[in-house]
Parts: C-alpha cells; sequence; structure tokens
C-alpha cells in the first residue's frame, strides 16, 4: 500500500511503461487460459517469462512451441508403456492460432533455434562426408543427411527423408493451412490417412508408379501458425468425419490486446540453458532406440481414473468435443513422455551423471503436470469450437446487440437505422452485411439472418 502522504497525482507521475505492460498482461490473462508454465522447470519457465518481457512473447504460442521443440528432440528415443501392449510415442500436431502479425512465427523460430542449429552442423558433417565419398576408389554407403525439420516438401519427399532419418523428422509450417490443403491436393486425399498412421507412431509405406518407400517405425511432429480467420476451412464435416482434427492441439494467444514495447534485452544465460537441454535430449538419438518408459503403478491409477472421467464427461458433447477430448486423454500419456525426458535430461545436465534408463519411471508428478497441459489444451479446443460458431465472439457489445434486434429479414435502411440508434456508424453496419457468415443476400436491399 502507498503511504498517505503520496498524493494521487505522484503516483500517476510513476507510472512506468513497464507498469502499463505489467498491467495489461495481468488483465489479459484474465481473459482466456494460459499456459501452466508451472510444469516445466524452471530453466524453462524463466525462459518463458523472460522472452515475455523482452519480446512481448505470448506465453501460450511460446510455452506450446517449447512442448513441441523438446517432442521433436526426442523423436524415436524413447517411448512410454502405458499398458503390456500399449506403447505412445511424444510426437505432437500443434497449431498455433493468431492473427498476422501477433507473433506466431517468431516464437517458433525462438524455440526451434537449437534443432535449426544442429540441422545445420548435420548438413555440414554431410557434406564433407559427400565430398569424401565422391572421391573415394573403395565402395561404401553413400552417407545420408541428418534432416530434422521439413518446410516444403511432398508425401513422397517426406518418407523417403524419414527412411534416412529413422529417429524421426518435424514439420515446421509458417502457414499450417498450406500444408492442409496439400493433404487433399493429390491422391484422392489419402495423404490425409497417411498422416493419421504418422500420428500414431505406425509402420508406413507408400508404392507409387516407379517408387516404394517403407519406414517400420515412425515419428512426425509438426507445428505451424494458422490465423482464426482459416480455421472454417480446416475444422469443417469433411476432417470431423475422420477425426483428423481431433488430433490438432490448438493454441490461442493469452490476449488479442495490444502490448507496447521497450528496449529490454532477454538474458542470455536464459537463452544457453535453454540450448544446452534441448542438445542434451537431442544426444538421446545417437544413443538410444526407442528406450521403454514405464509408469509407477500410482501413476498409472491416476492416469487411468483421470481419463475415464475426463473421457465421461465430454462423452455426450458434440462430436467435435467428444473426437477432441478422446485424442487429448491419448495426448495425457505422451505429454508424461516428454516431461519425464525432460527431468531426465536436466539432472543428468545439473548432476553431471547419467541416468540408467531402465529404471526411469513417469510418477505421480508427471502425471498431475500432464493433466494441467491436457486442460488448457481442452480449454483452447472449446475456445476455438465457440468462435467458429460464433462469427461475432470478437464484436464489440454494440455490434452483438445490433444483429440481435435484427430481424430475421430485413432491408438495409431497416439495419442502418438500428445500428444509427446504437450509435454505430453506416459503414459498419454496411461491413458487416457484407460477411457471410452473418447474413445471406436474398435480393437487392434485403438480407437473410443466418443465426
Amino acid at each position: 500500500m502507498y503511504e498517505d502522504n503520496v498524493n494521487s497525482q505522484q503516483v500517476h507521475n510513476n507510472i512506468t511503461l513497464n507498469d502499463i505492460k505489467i498491467d495489461l498482461k495481468e488483465n489479459s490473462r484474465h481473459e482466456k487460459r494460459l499456459f501452466p508454465i508451472e510444469v516445466f522447470p524452471q530453466e524453462i519457465s524463466s525462459f518463458i517469462i523472460d522472452m515475455e518481457n523482452a519480446f512481448n512473447s505470448d506465453v501460450n504460442f511460446f510455452s506450446s512451441s517449447i512442448l513441441a521443440a523438446i517432442s521433436l528432440a526426442i523423436g524415436n528415443s524413447f517411448k512410454l508403456q502405458v499398458k503390456p501392449t500399449h506403447f505412445v510415442k511424444a510426437n505432437l500436431y500443434l497449431a498455433i492460432v493468431g492473427r498476422t502479425g501477433q507473433g506466431k512465427t517468431p516464437v517458433m523460430k525462438q524455440a526451434f533455434e537449437p534443432i535449426r542449429i544442429r540441422q545445420k552442423e548435420n548438413y555440414e558433417i554431410y557434406r564433407k562426408e559427400l565430398a569424401s565419398w565422391e572421391s573415394a576408389t573403395e565402395s561404401r554407403p553413400k552417407p545420408v543427411n541428418k534432416q530434422l525439420l521439413l518446410n516444403d516438401f511432398t508425401v513422397e519427399a517426406l518418407l523417403q527423408i524419414h527412411s534416412y532419418n529413422p529417429m524421426g523428422i518435424g514439420i515446421f509450417a509458417d502457414e499450417l493451412l498450406g500444408w492442409f490443403n496439400n493433404m487433399s491436393r493429390y491422391n484422392n486425399g489419402s495423404d490425409k490417412e497417411l498422416y493419421l498412421s504418422l500420428w500414431n507412431g505406425d509402420s508406413v509405406g507408400i508404392d507409387r508408379v516407379g517408387k516404394s518407400i517403407f519406414v517400420e517405425s515412425s515419428f512426425l511432429s509438426i507445428i505451424g501458425g494458422i490465423q482464426p480467420a482459416k480455421l472454417k476451412e480446416i475444422i469443417n464435416s469433411s476432417l470431423d468425419s475422420n477425426g483428423f482434427v481431433h488430433r490438432i492441439l490448438w493454441t490461442p494467444p493469452v490476449s488479442d490486446l495490444f502490448q507496447p514495447e521497450d528496449d529490454q534485452e532477454p538474458n542470455s544465460q536464459h537463452i544457453q540453458n535453454y540450448k544446452l537441454v534441448i542438445d542434451h535430449i537431442l544426444k538421446y538419438r545417437n544413443e538410444l532406440d526407442e528406450t521403454v518408459i514405464s509408469m509407477s503403478y500410482k501413476a498409472r491409477k491416476l492416469a487411468l481414473d483421470w481419463k475415464n472421467d475426463f473421457k465421461l464427461k465430454y462423452h455426450y458433447e458434440e462430436e467435435y468435443l467428444r473426437g477432441t477430448s478422446i485424442k487429448l486423454s491419448e495426448y495425457m500419456y505422451r505429454f508424461c513422455l516428454i516431461m519425464t525426458v525432460l527431468d531426465t535430461a536436466l539432472f543428468e545436465i545439473k548432476e553431471n551423471a547419467t541416468k540408467d534408463f531402465t529404471k526411469i519411471e513417469v510418477d505421480t508428478e508427471i502425471v498431475s503436470s500432464a493433466i494441467k497441459i491436457v486442460s488448457f489444451f481442452m480449454e483452447s479446443a472449446i475456445e476455438i469450437r465457440k468462435e467458429m460458431k460464433d462469427p461475432l465472439v470478437n464484436s464489440s457489445s454494440k455490434v452483438r446487440k445490433w444483429h440481435k434486434k435484427l430481424p430475421q429479414t430485413f432491408k438495409t435502411q431497416d439495419a442502418i437505422e438500428i445500428g444509427t440508434r446504437l450509435k454505430i456508424s453506416t459503414s459498419t453496419v454496411e461491413k458487416h452485411l457484407a460477411d457471410y457468415t452473418l447474413f445471406e443476400k436474398i435480393r437487392h436491399g434485403q438480407y437473410k439472418k443466418k443465426n
């Protein structure tokens, strides 16, 4: 509390740009769900907060991107045994949902920077090995480029590169819509079925004219950005019918509020610590191959009890929510695997020791963290669906009231007159009348409400 002798004018004069930023951030966090950064160890959560303070990096965007980067770094080095015949891998299909200029790409790039660096190092090694192979006189296998991330590719190229890199690969798409559209561009949508199998970590292959490619144990993680206005091109009946969209982890921003910038720089130590962690996890790719991690008895029971309650909660909801809850209950185990490997890597770094991987177990604390992550993504999926169903969700209260007062069928002049009474400009009314998601134009100057 302020002292009594400090007057309100002095308080006002002492307000800084940072005070405004903090106030805006605190208020914005009441608007939407915030990613539970407390599930990360301090080395990671401090990095997330630091990037938010320095660059206004959206906490949801950056946290989800880091989760995806850890997922890819793990690849096929570990898998989690849920039941004697049920194993899960760490791969994720994740979408960062934000408007143009909202900082989707920068945070994804920052989270994946250690992986990009490793990919560049791998390429330099490959280039030298290739030159040596080309000049060699003896016969030996041709070297392969250990790629980790793909941007522009065909499905054939994806599987071909994966066959050279059995520990797994990732897709990094600035604009995820292009990847979605390409799935149905060729082969009557069969590529979509292939991506479903890749999500499962199954054996996959293609046989096409002149080419046959097979990957015995697949691993594919995907991350990309998409604008809210483009969501309807993805979440529609054709995709809902095969359950593809249920596998997408949707990440909306913390807030759409403007955030002022300052000249604060991030702590370089946080960046170095993060790179050290990712580099250590990437080492497992060279040392391990689908090493099995188990769950303690208490962890299995906690996970199963939660899973049954969670699926029951959404069992009688519409198919989008029901299907999403089913896939998220499976993602819970993937999050358990990711967080356990992350903890293992941090232990080895701090203690300068090597753990006995055969004795690593998922404990109840890890399960609780995974449940928190699932809760975030479920609420995000519900939020995305609300925006899909309600085209006025982001409109002002005046516009929503105007829409409600309009009769089912009306003339342009009626809409303008109702808008005038609510102090809405004619240009704003005309802009909304042109929105096909809100109105159907019956004839010149006459409209019908769609909902």
